[in-house]
């Protein structure tokens, strides 16, 4: 079954397909053609499926198709569907066709690289992309230009011996992604790093100016809240907190331990208008510091994600 770190170097290439000739580019090898665009992934009967399928120039007639297969262990399977991705492909689109296997690590990659033998006179190979042919990101405007490359380097060299500079870069660009996708990539970032890098990145890094644009952190901090009702609000406030923690969210949170929810809702909303340079006047102060209730007060929250203003926010 397809795994959270499958699935999310999946949506990368998915998000910006123009990176498989990026990867390739580092091998030395140059995709000729037009713009990158995803394609229907099924070659052949549903049973077998690519990972993804992206054809450079016109989709109705490309120069070249490349099927991403994204491994994260050795799969013997693989063997005998992977050469045949090419083969459909090719058929289907008329152009050449290239399996590219990105593997997360150098043994899977090293397995990737053994020829197939498809009869006793033919050999096939994929091209693979290890670690050590993505590019380490350690820049924030580099990994600003290319977030996605940047979330891959990430995943990629998280324990390296400058793995903690590249994540520090890709979750610097992680606000930028749209819809969902953040909390996405930061767990499979997270997830890769060992504890004494989760344990620098935690020291040096300002949380609370990370605001990510998707409900679920204000839904999983109501329940973390919902729960603390019931078994008392400091207790209630400090499980809040450590969910938001875990998703990579603000950790400026504190004055919320004390002053219940509803203070803990002011604050998200103050430091949403301050990550987008929206200035409230001391009347907008005056009416959040007055708003009692929860609902409009999360209403607020979710609306400053995409507001023009303060007036708009807290509009009626």
């Amino acid at each position: 079954m397809p795994s959270l770190d499958h699935d999310a170097l999946i949506e990368l290439i998915r998000s910006d397909p123009s990176l498989l000739r990026t990867l390739l580019a580092s091998l030395g090898v140059e995709i000729a053609g037009g713009e990158a665009e995803v394609c229907d992934a099924t070659l052949t009967a549903p049973e077998l499926r690519a990972d993804l399928v992206v054809a450079f120039g016109n989709q109705q007639s490309p120069d070249v198709v490349l099927i991403a297969e994204i491994q994260l262990s050795a799969d013997a399977d693989k063997r005998y569907s992977m050469p045949f991705y090419a083969m459909s492909a090719r058929s289907r689109y008329r152009c050449p066709a290239i399996v590219v296997v990105i593997a997360i690590d150098e043994a899977v990659a090293a397995w990737a690289r053994k020829p197939v033998q498809l009869d006793p006179y033919n050999a096939w190979r994929p091209l693979v992309i290890g670690p050590s042919d993505v590019p380490r990101v350690t820049d924030v405007a580099e990994a600003l230009a290319r977030p996605h490359l940047a979330v891959l380097s990430a995943r990629m060299h998280a324990k390296g011996p400058d793995g903690v500079a590249i994540a520090r870069a890709a979750l610097q660009v992680l606000p930028t992604l749209p819809d969902d996708r953040d909390v996405v990539y930061l767990d499979v970032i997270w997830s890769a790093l060992d504890a004494a890098a989760r344990l620098a990145l935690e020291a040096e890094l300002n949380f609370a100016n990370y605001v990510p644009t998707n409900p679920f952190y204000y839904q999983a901090l109501e329940k973390g809240l919902a729960k603390g009702r019931e078994e008392g609000r400091e207790e209630g406030l400090e499980e809040g907190l450590e969910r938001g923690l875990e998703r990579g969210l603000e950790r400026g949170l504190e004055r919320g331990r004390e002053a219940g929810r509803g203070e803990g809702e002011r604050d998200a909303l103050r430091v949403i208008l301050r990550t987008r340079d929206l200035s409230p006047t001391a009347e907008h102060e005056a009416r959040i510091d007055a708003c009692s209730d929860f609902a409009v007060l999360r209403k607020w929250v979710a609306r400053a994600v995409t507001a023009a203003s303060v007036d708009e926010v807290l509009a009626d």
